[in-house]
């Protein structure tokens, strides 16, 4: 069985992820930037499993790691591994979020509904400009630090106001306005580097 033998790689990131989530009690956001690190493939996979949706799943997984950090005094060891822990909130958010979407594609008037175009006059040198774009934004973003990705998904993917995100993520305002900040000077710089390549 997986995981049975005292030094099986589960094992190994159980106690890691224990020790993290421990750290996350006493609000450490480090802590939580290596759980994630950690952490993400397993959760990814499991709410891409379920969503069968690229953009679902990383949205189902985001707010997994949300509800790690502000309930993180609520894991119990004897309850059950951290890993564990983990993919039964992703399970239930990544759920959510197919919830979600059901009632959106079940919606009563599907004539009322009117598809935005892919690009202002449809050109195909403007699709591609904008590939090309997006790619240098993911490619920038993966350089942030987890907490900071989290939080510029929030702010700019779920449009979230800065006290909206501080409520959500139980972190100082002072604290998201400044991870925020320096997350776009990082943004920008990088972009800007790519755009001169």
């Amino acid at each position: 069985m997986n995981g049975s033998g005292p030094t099986s790689p589960d094992d190994s990131l159980n106690a890691r992820c224990a020790e993290w989530i421990d750290a996350m009690v006493a609000r450490d956001e480090t802590a939580l930037a290596h759980f994630y690190d950690a952490t993400l493939s397993h959760a990814y996979g499991i709410a891409l499993r379920i969503t069968r949706n690229p953009t679902d799943a990383e949205e189902a997984a985001m707010d997994a790691y949300l509800q790690v950090w502000r309930d993180a005094t609520s894991y119990r060891r004897e309850q059950g591994s951290p890993l564990g822990w983990l993919l039964t909130i992703v399970r239930s958010r990544a759920l959510d979020r197919l919830r979600r979407r059901d009632r959106a594609e079940s919606h009563p008037e599907p004539d009322t509904l009117v598809a935005e175009p892919l690009s202002p006059d449809g050109n195909p040198d403007e699709l591609l400009h904008t590939s090309v774009r997006n790619g240098m934004l993911q490619h920038a973003l993966a350089g942030l630090p987890a907490l900071q990705r989290q939080l510029v998904g929030l702010a700019f993917l779920r449009d979230l106001s800065h006290g909206e995100i501080a409520e959500l993520t139980a972190l100082p305002l002072g604290t998201v306005k400044s991870h925020l900040r320096r997350a776009l000077q990082c943004l920008r710089r990088d972009l800007l580097e790519a755009r001169d390549e």
